[in-house]
């Protein structure tokens, strides 16, 4: 016996009433709206425990620091090391008569001056530019470093002559590592004897 809902067509089939077709339609699109609006409120809990769990940001800030750029020389009277200007000499601002600038002098082309040689001068009578510490006029470069201490050497391009950065000073040739003329002077500055001074645990910083 067949359902009342359904009913035979002369082929022989089985064919829903359009009553109970439309009602089933119904119920699947009201399941779909359900089953919709159940994965929206997945997703807000979701977002909601991603926004409560989130780890608490550190207070530092974990930027990297810039480092500050380096200045580069606006005039020849500034320092080729640090851009800034050139303290006047007080002493040793000889210059000969006739004597032109070294930059004026020499070529354009090869390295630039990367050390200042403010400060220090040719020790050559003969040259054209002995005497003379100002690092705008006179022709000394930097030489590279020697010794364990890394004493710095200069040349003067002028006359070719090389020599220390210590020459002139109480630390000229002398053998003994600064770190021991630092401590010794510490010492004496501490009001220490010199027994004391070869005692003492201090060393310098």
């Amino acid at each position: 016996m067949a359902c009342p809902s359904t009913f035979q067509d002369g082929t022989g089939i089985l064919v829903l009433h359009p009553y109970v077709a439309r009602e089933g339609d119904k119920v699947f699109y009201e399941n779909l709206a359900w089953f919709c609006v159940l994965w929206i409120c997945v997703l807000v809990a979701r977002r909601l425990w991603r926004a409560t769990h989130r780890p608490v940001a550190v207070a530092v800030s974990t930027s990297k620091r810039k480092t500050p750029r380096p200045l580069k020389p606006r005039t020849p009277q500034d320092c080729p090391a640090c851009g800034r200007p050139h303290p006047a000499p007080l002493i040793g601002n000889i210059r000969k008569p006739g004597v032109l600038p070294w930059p004026e002098r020499k070529s354009t082309r090869g390295k630039p001056k990367t050390l200042c040689t403010a400060g220090y001068a040719c020790p050559r009578p003969e040259c054209d530019y002995f005497g003379n510490t100002d690092s705008t006029f006179h022709a000394v470069v930097g030489d590279g470093k020697r010794g364990a201490d890394g004493i710095q050497g200069l040349c003067c391009q002028a006359c070719g002559q090389r020599f220390s950065s210590r020459r002139g000073t109480a630390l000229y040739r002398l053998r003994t590592p600064a770190a021991h003329v630092a401590l010794v002077l510490l010492a004496v500055n501490l009001g220490l004897t010199l027994a004391d001074a070869h005692c003492s645990s201090v060393t310098p910083k």
